[in-house]
């Protein structure tokens, strides 16, 4: 069966899904036409024609051109953010029984991001993106995600190791950081702006990641009826971030606007969650989730580099080098980057026989097993490209030969987690808007532009039209 694709977006996102579209279809032999490219601007458009000849290429918007291509068997939404919910519900209304909605992983976080500054036909706030995805899903439409890490080996090596031994998670430690400042100043992107906050932009990788290890460890089904947990319990903090210049202190929104009103969906700059989650007699699974553009504090330095112990150091670097790679037990860290500790992806599950599997998928990318007497065994080491298999995963499930890595019953279960971390932020009366120093290590982190004009440079003139009003 020929899988015929629409493309939806043609930005960072979108280029790469019609690259591993094309790596499929000419060097996999995979049966793919993509029918139909979308973007709202024609200069991106630029160039398709001559890899995909049989592509319809449209200037417009999503959600306006998708009735016309409702024959797709696979659509991939890479449009911006506030744009995912609107497309999903489009397609849960034409798309046909058997196809796949394929979606960047803001499509399962939409409740802070998106929704409750939409109104779109007749959904309601309480209902939000899991009313687009179960109503998906009772037409027989398979809604997945993007959530790439999720699909490199590192990360299935567990599930897959999990699943095989019958190991029952119990406790988890997820950790994902880097210093936004820095990385603004080395590379010239514009962080803030374009990938958003840490919360939003980093964990949700972990948070599809949790659900999949539920899912493995407990013999959950791909059904959105098998409930992979029915209570949710979140505490913790999530801190706002602010940009200081003239004495005024400037938001970015979620959709990547600069403000000077203060607003709960304004990106975020840290979030260290405690996380239980509960299904009846079943299990009772809890942890902490970390995600933070503030470099890497304390006690979460310490505790990266205490996971990592000389014997998994030892077992990595021999494991490596027996595959060919130079690599030493120094060379192994909790943390890696530009400058000291500026980057760090860590994830520890600790299981009920008393084993644990530690990953790392920053720096040096392995997976880990350590028995309950404390042996090391190494089930992968290496990087390899998530991308190609979240984009062959999804080809493969429009094709009916396998089911979703993350697929319905993980994006619904994820919005609720959103949702409940969201809450965090409920306390507003702890702010203080007239001494910028009372709100620092409060729940709003305040960077001064004066000490970042390399930065501030970045914002321009958009951060001299809000400052001028």
């Amino acid at each position: 069966m020929v899988t015929k694709v629409v493309q939806l977006g043609v930005g960072q996102q979108g280029k790469k899904n019609l690259d591993k579209l094309a790596h499929l279809r000419d060097k996999e032999d995979y049966p793919i036409d993509v029918i139909g490219i979308v973007d709202v601007d024609k200069k991106k458009l630029d160039g398709v024609k001559d890899i995909f000849p049989e592509a319809e290429l449209v200037v417009g918007k999503s959600n306006k051109v998708l009735p016309h291509f409702r024959d797709a068997n696979l659509v991939f939404d890479s449009t911006n953010t506030p744009h995912h919910l609107e497309n999903s519900s489009v397609w849960a209304e034409v798309g046909k029984k058997g196809s796949v909605y394929s979606c960047e992983k803001p499509f399962a976080l939409a409740p802070r991001k998106v929704f409750l500054d939409s109104y779109i036909g007749n959904m309601t706030v309480d209902g939000g993106i899991g009313s687009t995805i179960l109503d998906m899903d009772s037409k027989g439409i398979t809604p997945m995600v993007n959530a790439v890490e999720s699909y490199m080996d590192t990360k299935r090596v567990s599930l897959d190791f999990i699943k095989k031994n019958g190991l029952k998670l119990e406790e988890f430690y997820y950790f994902r950081g880097g210093s936004v400042i820095d990385k603004m100043k080395k590379t010239g992107r514009n962080i803030l702006r374009d990938f958003g906050g840490a919360f939003e932009d980093k964990l949700s990788h972990d948070i599809f990641k949790l659900l999949q290890t539920i899912k493995a460890s407990y013999g959950i089904e791909n059904s959105i009826e098998n409930r992979l947990y029915n209570m949710v319990s979140p505490s913790g903090n999530l801190y706002t971030l602010g940009l200081l210049k003239d004495g005024k202190i400037i938001y970015v929104t979620p959709d990547g606007e600069l403000t000077t009103e203060f607003n709960r969906m304004n990106n975020d700059s840290y979030a260290d969650v405690n996380l239980g989650l509960y299904r009846g007699d079943d299990f009772s699974i809890s942890g902490k989730l970390v995600a933070t553009h503030l470099g890497i504090p304390e006690p979460h330095r310490s505790k990266l580099e205490e996971m990592l112990t000389p014997e998994i150091k030892e077992a990595v670097a021999e494991y490596a080098r027996e595959k060919g790679v130079e690599l030493s037990p120094g060379d192994i860290h909790g943390a890696y980057g530009f400058d000291d500790g500026i980057e760090a992806r860590m994830e520890e599950l600790k299981l009920k026989d008393g084993s644990k599997i530690i990953s790392q998928t920053y720096g040096n990318f392995f997976t880990v097993y350590v028995s309950p007497e404390g042996e090391p065994e190494v089930l992968q080491y290496g990087w390899t490209d998530g991308h190609l298999g979240y984009v062959r995963n999804a080809v493969e499930v429009a094709m009916g030969k396998t089911e979703p890595l993350a697929g319905a019953e993980i994006i619904d279960k994820s919005e609720d987690i959103s949702t409940a971390i969201g809450a965090v932020y409920v306390d507003e009366s702890k702010y203080s808007y007239g001494d910028v120093h009372s709100l620092r290590g409060n729940r709003i982190e305040v960077f001064d532009l004066k000490e970042y004009p390399e930065i501030a440079e970045m914002f321009e003139p958009d951060l001299s039209r809000v400052i001028n009003g």
